[in-house]
């Protein structure tokens, strides 16, 4: 039997970020689905993201600027006569709205995935067939949608990520990092964006060390800003240790296996959880900014809102630092949370876990291609509006 051809669509016309999650996440899919499907994963955009390239799967970087959709979309078509096509999973909002018109004038199957990230107070589109990464954003889609429109909740985009030993060892010496050490790992872009997260995983163990703990705090990224990158060489304390060298941020999750400890979001968060840490999430706190220790007690409202700091804990900030140092103290807290971090990546978190929602999703789409909408000039409205504003941006930033 034939198979029927996906092509899974990402865009990268923000030149400053191309490691992102949604990237790995469109990845891990791809390879997910490429025994059920003849998958073809597209990268559009102004460079290509490195992370996209995925064994046993064809890869298609078309270089453009979403100035310029025609162009693009006259490529991807080309692409489509070549090689067929019977439906499109757009990994995010900028490359939905590429080919969505395609996907349409060809009728073929159209699934927009939402990755995390919050809600966009603008617009969004209201596709047919969706995607959903959390069940915050099943929620929001269910009640803004037409009752026409499919959502499929598909949280797990994982696998447990492979370690390298080497890399660890090398790592282990360069920052001088000892068995005795309760050594936390936060792996993310060195960016204002994630500059809350980062400065309270440095406070985390700064208020360690001011417990009597050896806490040190080894920060694992890309430094995308050089000022944020110089603030946080200010803030931290003399035990921590800052890693921006390529040799350690690429694919830093092989680094993962040489700590217990994690403070993670969205994607960082389930590749820890998937070796068993201890897993922190950054929060946002009237009172304070350490992050919050997660177990099942709390793990729904964080599963509920992909990992993001933008989530508010129902603790006081003197109740999580108590469980904090509780854990810290003894072996068997750490273990329960180690066993419960593994059991979250089993039911929650593993790509396996998705395969049903994405099949169901991508079926459903192949059997229901969307008629023209109000909506598909609303998209391509804001496609066009959000072109003028970036060009604005880069003029202004000049």
């Amino acid at each position: 039997m034939t198979k029927k051809t996906l092509i899974i669509a990402a865009s990268s016309f923000a030149t400053s970020n191309v490691l992102g999650g949604h990237y790995r996440s469109a990845a891990a899919i791809a390879s997910l689905l490429k025994n059920d499907y003849k998958v073809i994963l597209l990268n559009v955009g102004a460079r290509p993201s490195p992370v996209m390239a995925t064994e046993g799967v064809e890869t298609l970087f078309y270089e453009g600027r979403p100035e310029w959709p025609g162009r693009l979309r006259s490529k991807i078509a080309g692409m489509i006569e070549a090689r067929g096509a019977d439906a499109f999973l757009a990994f995010d909002q900028k490359a939905g709205e590429l080919v969505r018109p395609l996907a349409r004038r060809k009728k073929l199957g159209f699934v927009l995935v939402k990755p995390g990230g919050g809600q966009p107070r603008l617009y969004y589109p209201k596709a047919d067939h969706n995607v959903v990464f959390m069940p915050a954003d099943a929620r929001w889609l269910t009640a803004r949608n037409p009752p026409r429109s499919s959502i499929s909740l598909a949280a797990g985009r994982i696998y447990e990520p492979e370690q390298d030993l080497v890399a660890q060892s090398l790592l282990r010496t360069d920052i001088g990092l000892s068995d005795d050490d309760m050594a936390i790992v936060r792996i993310g872009r060195l960016h204002e964006h994630y500059s809350a997260v980062n400065r309270a995983a440095l406070a985390l163990a700064a208020r360690l060390r001011a417990a009597g703990l050896r806490a040190r705090m080894i920060l694992i990224g890309t430094a995308q800003s050089p000022n944020e990158y110089r603030a946080l060489n200010a803030l931290k304390g003399a035990d921590d240790a800052i890693v921006s060298d390529e040799r350690f941020t690429d694919q830093a999750s092989r680094l993962l296996g040489m700590f217990r400890y994690n403070v993670g979001t969205g994607r960082g968060f389930m590749e820890g959880a998937a070796l068993g840490q201890v897993m922190f999430c950054a929060s946002q706190y009237s009172d304070g900014d350490l992050p919050l220790l997660v177990s099942d007690e709390n793990f729904q409202k964080f599963f509920d809102g992909n990992f993001s700091p933008r989530i508010r804990p129902d603790v006081s900030q003197a109740e999580n630092w108590d469980r904090i140092l509780q854990m810290a103290k003894h072996r068997a807290i750490q273990a329960r949370l180690s066993t419960a971090s593994r059991d979250w990546f089993v039911k929650f978190f593993s790509a396996e876990s998705s395969k049903i929602a994405y099949r169901v999703g991508i079926e459903t789409a192949i059997s229901n291609p969307e008629g023209l909408t109000v909506d598909h000039f609303k998209s391509e409205l804001h496609l066009r509006s959000s072109i003028l504003l970036d060009r604005f941006r880069a003029w202004a930033l000049r």
